[in-house]
């Protein structure tokens, strides 16, 4: 590339025209050089901004086809309200069975603290029998057109319909109703409304904490406003203008007049309950305002800053030249022989200057030291003939080690696909436990059961540690590494081993003071030192003292050494039977025990070192026949910012929040339906979907999905290539990717999924963190307060043996 390149220079360089800028001074060159620099910068800087206030336009239209859909959904739901008590009116027994006098009754009852509704029943030729706006003995009229229509309309369908904006005839307030027909022996024999004042809508809209400038608007069937922003007391049932009418019934963004005459860009949404269409628009003038600004800045400071430069070339240039002078006149002094002194005026010039008189100088000691330097090389050549010997015997016993160590790491890495899939498997069965008992507990009246199913809950997550240190062994796991007290946590390991092990042992604690926390996965740590407390008893069945320590010490290996790094080492020592060399050398290997059947797995060492090489640290067996067992553990300090907490758990869910409509898919038809029976009772909208395929055809019926949820592990298509799909259909979709353990595919593709909406999930999860999970997806903004740690005081000390003094454990 680069000769080809010089190639280009080269043929260009040969044209007349170019040859022509030989001639040149410096000053004229460096003028040049400025205003080739200056004047495409100046073009890219109008046209990136040009682009940046395009996006930012393209933004505002998004903003308001967004907002126009959430307006449109809370539309829906107050409509829905009207529709649902419609519908339970029209079952009434006393309406079915024409007692109007009696239903007129409940109808009141129900209506008594309402000033925004009502109820009215017609026959079927519209005359009114029933209109709880009408005084008592009033005569009622036949029902406005209009309202006849769209009861005859819901009579046809047998179903719900509502109507457009009308006056009443009782009442003269602008209304709609929700007209449903009352069925007797499956034959239509009257009609229902429910008669609803929309002012409702007006608080809808502003709700929205819209910008100032931004105009709203709600227009029923025929084009009528049910509420509009800013104006709704001028404009409430006044006909829109004849853009946003003609564009009723139709979702999108386009450009029309509003009723002042004035250009707007407007988004359009349909309510699907009612029909109505929500716009919402900006005026157009103050869209192009914001690019035509900036062109303008752009444009100036462009001129500004090319002035500037070409003021700033020729004073350069100035300088340049004065001491290049000076130093041709001081070299042509030099081809005399003369020894003229210069002043350039500039360091760069001023050390050429002193390399040509040093040149000669130079020469002579190079020659000097060139003869040095082959000596040296002879020197060197015997003593790495001398060495060779000696590195060859180390590198052949380090390839035998390494070999070793390979073998040893083939037989944990098939472990750990065993284990990390029996985990994974298990994972999934407990998801669906917690899922269902969470359901229970919530769902039932009856103190018995909900223990039941908090009992069943418990177990599931002491389950789901299991996995979790399954996982761990198998490097599959995610550790959740935290500051630990150090005292407080062995005073209580302690406490709790006391009263589980037989009482013919003693557990004696030795902790130094002031020992740093620890930063260290706290429940790993104790199921660690529980094994080893475990083995230590083992080793000793005729009871004894199990000395329990921890102190401040260095590196444990150079591989963990880092500027600065210290570490807590813990040690568990008995004074038990010990173990010969080729049974240490064998103890970490996993299955490997001395016990007899059934009385141990081989898996407690093998799985605490695999947790201490996660933690950072290390593992190391002491013991030799009759001298017992020592095993130190290593975890690496705390700094002291682990004390302090980034942001905390995203707020509880509360019920005036909008939840986001949810896609979930997975394979696992119970777990799918337990944790959509969850999310639905916590108000989401849940789509559900068995595998990758089905997802990608929901999500291309243009379904309004906010959140896709979806499993790692399914056949056909994992859940990360039908997010990577799923993202390419709809860029920014916000996605969750729900694991039972950190596969190779799931955790690269978290590593490259930088500046995208995608979340990772640690089965099991409840319901309530999954929830918060989402909803943290879609928020704008997350905030927390730091989590501040306190240090207990004074560990327990062994009140029955001095360990210092044993010798057993360093001081």
């Amino acid at each position: 590339m680069g000769r080809w390149f010089g190639g280009l220079l080269n043929f260009i360089e040969r044209k007349p025209t170019v040859a022509a800028l030989d001639s040149w001074t410096i000053e004229r060159r460096l003028t040049a050089l400025v205003l080739a620099l200056a004047v495409p910068l100046n073009i890219l800087v109008v046209v990136v901004v040009w682009h940046v206030a395009s996006a930012q336009q393209d933004y505002a239209r998004n903003s308001l086809q967004y907002t126009a859909r959430a307006v449109a959904q809370g539309v829906d739901a107050e409509v829905d309200k009207y529709i649902r008590l419609a519908d339970a009116l029209s079952r009434s027994p006393a309406l079915v069975n024409g007692d109007i006098g009696t239903f007129e009754a409940e109808a009141r009852a129900i209506f008594a603290d309402s000033s925004d509704a009502y109820v009215v029943v017609g026959d079927l030729d519209g005359q009114l029998l029933l209109n709880l706006a009408a005084t008592p003995g009033q005569k009622l009229p036949p029902r406005p057109s209009s309202a006849v229509a769209a009861q005859r309309l819901a009579a046809s369908k047998r179903a719900p319909v509502v109507s457009s904006l009308r006056r009443g005839p009782i009442a003269t307030d602008w209304v709609f109703s929700v007209e449903l027909p009352v069925i007797r022996g499956g034959e239509v024999v009257r009609a229902l409304g429910v008669v609803v004042k929309p002012q409702g809508f007006v608080r809808l809209l502003n709700a929205q904490s819209m910008p100032a400038n931004w105009l709203a608007g709600i227009i029923d069937q025929e084009g009528r406003f049910i509420a509009r922003v800013p104006g709704n007391d001028r404009l409430f049932g006044a006909l829109a203008s004849n853009g946003f009418r003609a564009s009723r019934g139709k979702e999108g963004v386009s450009e029309i007049l509003s009723l002042e005459a004035k250009p707007i860009v407007q988004a359009n949404a349909v309510a699907s309950l009612s029909g109505w269409t929500v716009g919402i628009a900006i005026h157009t003038d103050e869209l192009l305002s914001t690019a035509l600004g900036a062109m303008a800045w752009a444009a100036g400071a462009g001129v500004l800053v090319s002035t500037l430069s070409l003021i700033l070339a020729a004073l350069i240039a100035r300088r340049i030249t004065q001491p290049i002078k000076s130093l041709h006149f001081g070299a042509q002094s030099l081809l005399r022989g003369d020894m003229a002194d210069i002043d350039p005026k500039s360091p760069e010039i001023s050390e050429v200057w002193d390399s040509l008189r040093q040149v000669a100088a130079e020469r002579r000691r190079a020659e000097a030291a060139r003869r040095e330097s082959e000596e040296r090389s002879q020197e060197a050549l015997r003593r790495i003939n001398a060495d060779l010997e000696t590195r060859v015997r180390q590198e052949v016993e380090a390839r035998e080690l390494a070999q070793a160590k390979l073998l040893q790491s083939e037989k944990l890495a098939a472990l750990g696909q065993l284990a990390g899939g029996v985990a994974h498997d298990f994972n999934n069965i407990l998801q669906t436990m917690l899922a269902g008992a969470s359901q229970v507990e919530r769902r039932s009246t009856d103190p018995k059961i909900a223990k039941v199913a908090r009992l069943l809950n418990e177990a599931a997550q002491r389950g789901a540690s299991i996995t979790r240190r399954l996982l761990s062994f198998a490097r599959q796991g995610e550790l959740r590494p935290e500051p630990v007290d150090v005292a407080a946590t062995l005073n209580g390991l302690r406490e709790m081993m006391m009263a589980t092990i037989s009482p013919n042992y003693e557990l004696c604690l030795a902790v130094a003071d002031d020992l740093p926390w620890a930063l260290v996965d706290k429940g790993q740590l104790e199921a660690a030192l529980v094994n080893l407390i475990i083995n230590a008893r083992d080793a000793t069945p005729d009871g004894g003292a199990i000395e329990i320590s921890a102190k401040l010490d260095g590196p444990p290996d150079p591989l963990c050494a880092r500027d600065g790094a210290r570490f807590v080492r813990f040690a568990v020592a008995d004074h038990g039977t010990g173990m010969d060399e080729a049974t240490v050398k064998r103890a970490l290997e996993p299955f490997f025990t001395t016990k007899g059947s059934g009385a141990g797995t081989g898996l407690g060492l093998p799985m605490a070192r695999s947790f201490a090489e996660q933690s950072g640290g290390a593992l190391a067996v002491d013991s030799a026949p009759g001298r017992g067992t020592i095993v130190s553990l290593w975890i690496p300090v705390a700094a002291e910012a682990a004390f302090v907490g980034g942001a905390g758990r995203l707020p509880a869910l509360t019920q005036s929040e909008r939840r986001p409509a949810v896609l979930l898919v997975g394979d696992e038809d119970a777990l799918r339906h337990m944790l959509a029976a969850e999310l639905a009772e916590q108000g989401f909208q849940l789509v559900e979907a068995a595998d990758g395929i089905e997802a990608l055809r929901l999500l291309g019926e243009n379904r309004a999905i906010d959140v896709l949820v979806t499993d790692l592990a399914m056949p056909g298509m994992n859940g990360v290539d039908l997010i990577r799909e799923a993202q390419a259909v709809r860029p920014g979709l916000a996605a969750i990717l729900i694991t039972g353990n950190a596969m190779e595919a799931a955790t690269a593709f978290m590593a490259n999924a930088e500046g995208k909406k995608v979340g990772l999930v640690r089965k099991p999860i409840d319901s309530a963190g999954l929830a918060e999970r989402i909803m943290g997806m879609v928020a704008t903004s997350e905030t927390g307060e730091p989590l501040q740690k306190e240090r207990p005081g004074a560990p327990i000390a062994c009140d029955r043996r001095d360990l210092m003094s044993s010798g057993r454990v360093d001081p």
